[in-house]
């Protein structure tokens, strides 16, 4: 169920993309690419690691409906989500300004919406898997694209609208706003469940719910939460800011487009991490260390021979001009940028699994620890290779430290957990 939903965004986002790059210009499309990375990092700053803490406090209930105890839970996590995500607005508003040279306040306004909205769109989806809502998470949420499943339908449904009922000229603006509409209407979708669930619980038990205020415990959880997913945003994105300082914004589209393709080698992988990451965890708790290696050793090794086939079918595609068909791109060193990152999924699918365990065992700490290891090779790597092979050499470092993270979080985990 949530695979599903994982597919449907990443060939829903796959395909707004696709009509980005050719309804903006060449500048727009490449600045497009840069808001909506650096968009994602101010997500995870608002979100304050809150979906990863609802998932433990109210997963820890392991109840198919919602009671008085959610709904607190809920509220806590939302109170942070509003305080963080005040403050991270802010500071985005001020260096989209700065940094993106935008102008154009309205832009600005409806940027940040976004990533407030994605923000609550993510956490309200994650807190539904703890009542056993998987179809709803996975189509709602934003796993495997920017904007979900759902969120990004709408948004290519109302790009199509302007551009071909209303023969409006799609714009950086346009675009922006359709994320913005398709993330909401996902978020409205997500309260109005929930308040159907709200709707069935006595009010009276509510008396003391707006006495909530943030408690160490949820303040340290997100704050742990939040580095994690930094870490191993900045490992993901980092190649793009690099791209971008020494060639300019408008390199930054295409070498998108390239890295963004090449992550389907890894897609299975992807994929297994979210569906799987329970019954590991099980699996740890009872002891089972000889079945762990059975069971992620096969799922590994079909990682990573879907992989390879993935890879030989987006090659043959290429050399056919389907990609350059379906994506307006510079074809000078596309070919190359994404061999050599696909190259670095491949080998790191074979250990994929890596991190699951190791959170899946408790380890927090260390793969926060190896996350940091991993982001400093990738971002120092880049930084040193682009000067002697130029975009190249900054996709080689972002897959040497992708490579680094999946085996050292596979070599941890056996050994903190006990396998031989």
């Amino acid at each position: 169920m949530q695979m599903l939903g994982k597919i449907i965004a990443i060939f829903a986002w796959s395909s707004l993309l696709s009509i980005s790059s050719y309804a903006l210009t060449p500048s727009d499309f490449s600045r497009f690419t840069l808001l909506t990375s650096f968009g994602l990092f101010l997500i995870l700053l608002s979100g304050f690691g809150q979906a990863q803490v609802i998932l433990f406090l109210n997963g820890a209930f392991g109840s198919k409906d919602r009671s008085h105890s959610h709904f607190f839970n809920i509220k806590n996590s939302l109170n942070a989500i509003c305080y963080f995500g005040i403050f991270a607005s802010c500071v985005g508003a001020i260096f989209v300004h700065q940094y993106f040279q935008l102008n154009n306040i309205f832009l600005i306004i409806i940027f940040i919406c976004w990533v407030f909205s994605s923000a609550i769109q993510t956490f309200l989806a994650e807190e539904c898997k703890t009542v056993f809502r998987f179809w709803t998470s996975s189509l709602l949420g934003t796993s495997g694209g920017i904007g979900g499943a759902v969120g990004t339908l709408v948004a290519i449904g109302l790009i199509f609208l302007f551009s071909k009922v209303f023969a409006v000229k799609i714009d950086l603006l346009i675009a922006m706003v359709s994320l913005f509409i398709g993330s909401f209407s996902a978020v409205l979708a997500l309260v109005f469940l929930l308040m159907s669930d709200f709707k069935k619980i006595n009010r009276t038990l509510f008396s003391d719910i707006n006495k909530i205020r943030l408690s160490k415990k949820i303040i340290y959880m997100g704050g742990a939460s939040t580095a994690s997913a930094l870490l191993i945003f900045i490992l993901g994105q980092s190649d793009l800011w690099v791209v971008s300082l020494y060639f300019g914004d408008t390199s930054v589209g295409d070498y998108g487009v390239a890295t963004y393709l090449a992550r389907f080698v890894s897609m299975i992988g992807i994929l297994f991490s979210s569906s799987v990451a329970n019954k590991i965890a099980s699996m740890i708790a009872s002891e089972q260390k000889v079945k762990i290696i059975d069971y992620v050793g096969k799922l590994n090794l079909i990682s990573c021979i879907s992989g390879f086939f993935i890879f030989l079918l987006i090659a043959v595609l290429w050399k056919l001009g389907v990609v350059s068909h379906f994506f307006k791109i510079d074809p000078s060193n596309f070919f190359a940028i994404f061999s050599i990152v696909s190259l670095g999924h491949l080998i790191g699918s074979y250990k994929g699994l890596g991190p699951v365990v190791l959170v899946a065992s408790g380890n927090f700490s260390t793969n926060l620890y190896l996350t940091l290891f991993a982001t400093l090779v990738a971002v120092l790597g880049a930084l040193v290779l682009v000067k002697f092979f130029g975009v190249l050499g900054v996709s080689i470092g972002y897959s040497v430290g992708y490579v680094i993270y999946t085996y050292a979080c596979s070599f941890f985990a056996k050994k903190l957990i006990g396998i031989p």
